[in-house]
């Protein structure tokens, strides 16, 4: 009986986008990020109900990361020697178009399988790039700086109280550093009050640039030093 009257009164649609507009609520507290007013989601409102009907049919199904494709994997050494054959034909300092050639062979995901480490995905689709980031914005999981990490950690004095820093943090602690910082470094007019020092470095640099240019015809070999002096100034100015 209340179903139909619900049914005659509209009221089940009410109550089903009332339903989801609570849901993407309590999720949005859940991710630790701002709760949007009733105002702004006049689109999920509207379209609460082409959604569920869309959920519905459709089914998203998982692959396996086996089933990426990427260079021949060996037991042991996983794919190393076909990366080094590979990469027997890149200099150095050419070596990321070694890259860029497995993504022409292989697509824009490819699985590299390396000893004693997880499987390693590379994603070259900008798009993808972006799907990425923005899943594992509010809580990124990233490998590297273990070093700095365990200096940090096993420091005899316990100078930095077992703590790695936004750098090298992952999961809570690393929420808990980034929502304490982000406010500060992210606000225009810290930034702005900075201004007239970093700009008068700037302009004394370009004076700077023109006296060598004159010297030399051409900026010195060791310009980049000259960049790295410009950087310091400014970071202390």
């Amino acid at each position: 009986m209340w179903k139909g009257r619900c049914d005659r009164d509209g009221m089940s649609d009410w109550l089903q986008e009332r339903t989801m507009i609570c849901a993407m609520q309590h999720t949005w507290r859940a991710a630790r990020l701002p709760v949007l007013p009733v105002s702004c989601l006049a689109i999920a409102r509207m379209g609460a109900h082409q959604m569920a009907e869309a959920v519905q049919h459709k089914k998203t199904v998982l692959k396996s990361v086996k089933e990426i494709p990427g260079p021949p994997t060996f037991p042991v050494i996983g794919c190393l020697p076909t990366l080094f054959i590979f990469g027997m034909t890149y200099p150095m300092k050419s070596i990321h178009k070694m890259f860029l050639d497995l993504s022409k062979k292989y697509g824009p995901i490819v699985r590299l399988e390396n000893p004693q480490f997880p499987p390693a995905v590379m994603v070259t689709d900008p798009i993808n790039i972006e799907a990425m980031i923005r899943i594992t914005m509010d809580n990124p999981l990233r490998y590297g700086f273990f070093s700095l990490k365990k200096i940090r950690y096993e420091a005899i004095d316990n100078y930095f109280e077992k703590k790695g820093g936004l750098l090298v943090e992952n999961g809570d602690e690393w929420w808990r550093v980034r929502s304490r910082v982000q406010t500060p470094m992210l606000r225009s007019k810290n930034v702005s009050s900075y201004l007239p020092e970093v700009d008068q470095v700037t302009l004394t640099f370009v004076e700077r640039m023109a006296s060598l240019q004159k010297q030399h015809g051409e900026m010195p070999k060791d310009f980049q030093t000259e960049l790295y002096k410009w950087a310091l100034e400014c970071k202390f100015s």
